[in-house]
């Protein structure tokens, strides 16, 4: 709950001191994130009221810089965080067989993803660098996605109940779907893959009862 309310600040700031009419298009898809994250924070604070806990109103440290790149980088990695985090999450809640938080948090997931895509696809575009014309057929090109995200503060290690397998980071990498495919690819391979983990996690679960 804490990262979601930073992240918001953290956009919201961003959106403010980005300078330059090339930025536009992306201080909009910020404070859509800005906004995003601030629903998240919502339905966090009244989940953790439902299960008997008091929801913080704190943020951490608001990371931005004179440079509207670097901005985007610390978003991007702010971003890394959470995705690694939430899916950890989602591992704990299911083992709880708490399945209704799990849908919630992948639900978040899913946006904080979004997310990702949007910056490193940004970012490409902000380099400079030039794409290859879709194929033919295809709506739109998609610049392909770093396979990592810029380092970030290592996070403590959440306990996970005793049996239960624990999480393998690799750093910060992050997977993502094949370059130059149109919106309607992209967001199918992502739902296959999203498919994938789910049944990959119900069967940990089934293991181990």
């Amino acid at each position: 709950l804490v990262l979601e309310y930073t992240a918001a600040l953290q956009y919201y700031q961003h959106v403010a001191v980005m300078q330059g009419a090339m930025y536009d298009a992306i201080r909009g898809h910020l404070e859509e994130h800005a906004q995003e994250e601030i629903t998240h924070a919502s339905e966090l604070a009244e989940r953790i009221n439902m299960m008997g806990g008091v929801p913080v109103a704190l943020i951490s440290t608001v990371l931005t810089s004179p440079d509207a790149e670097t901005m985007m980088k610390q978003d991007l990695s702010s971003e890394g965080l959470a995705i690694r985090r939430y899916k950890q999450r989602i591992m704990q809640a299911l083992s709880l067989g708490e399945f209704g938080l799990a849908d919630l948090l992948q639900s978040i997931l899913r946006d904080e993803e979004e997310h990702a895509h949007d910056l490193e696809t940004s970012l490409a575009q902000s380099s400079g660098e030039e794409y290859p014309q879709p194929d033919k057929g295809t709506d739109r090109g998609v610049p392909p996605a770093p396979m990592h995200f810029p380092p970030v503060v290592p996070e403590p290690t959440s306990q996970l109940p005793d049996g239960f397998p624990k999480i393998q980071e690799e750093g910060a990498k992050v997977e993502y779907t094949p370059a130059f495919m149109d919106g309607a690819q992209f967001r199918q391979n992502r739902e296959k893959r999203r498919t994938e983990i789910d049944e990959k996690l119900k069967s940990l679960i089934k293991d181990k009862e």
